[in-house]
């Protein structure tokens, strides 16, 4: 039997996934850290801090990035093109409507 992909953020329905497209949340696995800061990339790309090597020399601010500090459970997984999500701090023109693949990957 196939393992279930959930369609939001690609993990493992079960074993990873806990972005709340997937099953009742007592099934899910437990996110093992607390998410400090989401970057937003002038490109459109939402990053989270170690979970890719797409960060700039020098400050982000300086660099044209936006963010969102201390973002809400479950806000990185509802990045997309139907729920964007703006800077709040930093260049507030910067609007995520993905997910860096690789970002994605280190944190569901």
């Amino acid at each position: 039997m196939k393992a279930e992909r959930c369609d939001a953020c690609e993990l493992i329905i079960g074993e990873g996934c806990c972005c709340g497209v997937g099953p009742p949340a007592a099934t899910r696995a437990p996110l093992a850290f607390v998410l400090r800061m989401i970057r937003i990339s002038p490109s459109g790309y939402g990053h989270v801090e170690g979970g890719c090597n797409h960060d700039v020399d020098g400050s982000i601010e300086d660099a044209g990035w936006g963010w969102v500090p201390d973002p809400s459970p479950g806000l990185w997984a509802g990045i997309s093109e139907h729920t964007p999500l703006r800077a709040s701090h930093g260049n507030l023109q910067c609007i995520a409507r993905r997910r860096c693949r690789h970002c994605a990957h280190f944190l569901p």
